[in-house]
């Protein structure tokens, strides 16, 4: 975080709760107490099957690349853990990958529909889809 002057930024602002991230990824632990505050739920889907299916619950992480990402992004300010780049944020869990960590057109098709649809302005894609 330091190469990217991280806490410099902080010290300006660490992000509005008013702006949603889709982390686009395996999904998201939502019960990390990193994360837990800042998991946007009503926004959280899962796309593996190429068709949503909604909710936090629906995108829990089983394969750990997606909680590592969305830490990054929004891990919480809370003296627990890390602190992402943006900790005031809300994050989104767009689970597209599987838990062998495959991304399939379908599913990353469902993803960006999803994003779309739900006006979250701003995706973090940290994946390679192999058609």
């Amino acid at each position: 975080m330091g190469q990217i002057h991280t806490p410099e930024a902080h010290a300006i602002t660490g992000g509005s709760p008013s702006v949603v991230v889709g982390d686009i990824d395996t999904g998201l632990d939502y019960t990390h107490p990193d994360l837990a505050v800042n998991v946007d739920a009503a926004d959280s889907v899962n796309c593996v099957s190429g068709v949503p299916v909604p909710g936090s619950v629906a995108a829990m992480d089983d394969n750990g690349h997606g909680t590592h990402t969305a830490g990054t992004i929004a891990a919480a300010a809370n003296g627990i853990g890390i602190v992402g780049v943006a900790p005031n944020v809300k994050i989104a869990g767009i689970k597209a990958g599987n838990a062998d960590g495959f991304f399939f057109p379908e599913a990353v098709v469902c993803a960006f529909m999803w994003a779309g649809t739900h006006h979250i302005p701003v995706t973090n894609n940290s994946y390679f889809a192999d058609p």
